[in-house]
């Protein structure tokens, strides 16, 4: 009996270790930034995130079920759901200072069409400068919807009535993706709409990098990624290489409330790693923020440069490339983790001196 208790203790305790194990990013290192990020933009970061978590399922005051409340002090002023003939949903939100257009992740199997679409990479505009994900993109500028011309007209009012307002674009997962490339149309089209913030959570690689194009420069001087420990969504498509085998290995698990990815089902389809081939000059842009919880549980966060000046991968390339030692359910499951993660860190509200201790 003993000898049982014992065994089962020690199988406990190796589990213990195993949970910590894996839940632990390796995030130590030298960071391409000098400082920490202003406590301002952490409140932005858990805002989006909050609010790219609401744009799945919003709460408006004529509708009943399971909606999700807006975070305080913002204002919804409209939504637009998605619908058998526009597969985006997006929304603009208000607070005092800010105006907010959130784009929703997929949730839906027509998303993966729109993922898979990009298997033609497309040039965004006509001097053919800058290379985008060309599903995400045609999503954005469907005929049916016009979403981007929707929003530039918001905007344009919005900014005329309060110069002084900020823009800030985000959303999670293919909501961040949208949000990106929302934003080079609007730094690439008409004067009297700006954009201050883009901000993503969880997002694919949706463009390449053009250090030598002027709108790329803008978005990439006004982008925000934040990655929480091993999420495999940002990893794709680029790091395909370095993490098949992760992926080949990958669990059976719900992407999100129909996506589903099926490690198996990756390594059976040669026409997958085929097209990750095709897009494997896509790149993040703009700054990584890297977060990961200690073995203590606390959050801590690393802010790396996607794309370095020259036009090469940024530090930040390294830490997304290197594939965790073995996989398992946290690869999706970091995939969900931002709001929680986001909010832990502006609660920790760590001082800007005492920042050295993360660089």
């Amino acid at each position: 009996m003993n000898y049982i208790l014992s065994l089962l203790l020690s199988l406990l305790s190796w589990a213990n270790v195993w949970r910590r194990r894996k839940l632990i990013f390796p995030i130590d290192g030298t960071s391409s930034m000098q400082e920490c990020m202003a406590n301002t933009d952490l409140q932005m970061g858990s805002t989006t995130a909050k609010l790219s978590d609401w744009i799945y399922s919003p709460y408006t005051s004529d509708e009943k079920g399971p909606m999700t409340p807006l975070p305080e002090s913002l204002r919804m002023k409209q939504v637009h759901r998605t619908t058998k003939d526009s597969p985006l949903q997006w929304a603009i939100v208000t607070s005092d200072d800010t105006v907010y257009v959130v784009f929703k992740g997929s949730d839906r199997p027509t998303d993966i069409l729109i993922v898979n679409s990009a298997i033609a990479p497309i040039h965004a505009f006509h001097d053919k400068s800058i290379v985008v994900h060309g599903g995400a993109w045609n999503a954005l500028h469907s005929y049916r919807d016009m979403v981007t011309d929707n929003i530039k007209g918001i905007l344009k009012a919005a900014i005329a009535d309060k110069p002084s307002i900020n823009v800030v674009l985000c959303g999670h997962s293919l909501g961040g993706a949208y949000a990106i490339l929302c934003a080079l149309e609007l730094l690439h089209g008409d004067e009297g709409v700006k954009v201050d913030h883009v901000i993503g959570h969880g997002v694919p690689q949706v463009i390449e990098p053009n250090t030598a194009n002027k709108v790329w420069n803008e978005l990439n001087l006004i982008t925000t990624i934040y990655i929480n420990e091993y999420d495999v969504v940002p990893r794709l498509p680029s790091c395909h290489k370095e993490w098949r085998e992760t992926l080949k290995k990958g669990p059976q698990k719900p992407l999100s409330r129909f996506i589903q990815i099926h490690g198996h089902a990756l390594s059976d389809t040669e026409s997958t790693w085929q097209m990750f081939e095709r897009l494997d000059r896509f790149r993040h842009v703009g700054k990584l923020v890297f977060t990961a919880r200690n073995e203590s549980g606390i959050t801590n966060y690393r802010v790396h440069d996607a794309i370095a000046p020259d036009g090469t991968d940024g530090y930040g390339w390294d830490v997304l490339n290197k594939p965790p030692a073995w996989s398992g359910t946290f690869i999706i499951e970091n995939h969900k983790e931002y709001p929680q993660v986001l909010h832990s860190l502006l609660q920790a509200r760590t001082p800007v001196e005492e920042c050295t201790q993360f660089l």
